[in-house]
């Protein structure tokens, strides 16, 4: 017989969508799925917002947690140059690199 859990939750959530996970983790408690594991993924930057939201059955992991290296790079390269251009900047420069 298997130990593993029935049910099993992901979510992926960042800095801007706190506001949103904070309802989420407040109505699975307030249903009894609380202690229901629950996997989030947040970006490496927005870990400490997140680490006082961690509870019962969930598990923080960051992007640099799940992602390959290079990828993770990237990332965080792009979201170095949207801070400093704007978005519209960062993916047109993103994708010069790619060409």
């Amino acid at each position: 017989m298997s130990t593993s859990p029935d049910t099993v939750l992901a979510s992926a959530s960042y800095r801007g969508d706190i506001d949103h996970f904070r309802l989420l983790r407040r109505s699975l408690k307030r249903f009894g799925l609380g202690d229901i594991p629950h996997h989030v993924v947040v970006h490496t930057e927005d870990r400490d917002l997140f680490l006082p939201l961690v509870d019962g059955g969930m598990k923080l992991h960051t992007t640099a947690d799940v992602l390959p290296p290079q990828i993770e790079a990237n990332r965080l390269r792009a979201a170095a140059v949207r801070r400093r251009l704007g978005r519209r900047a960062a993916v047109w420069l993103m994708s010069l690199e790619s060409a």
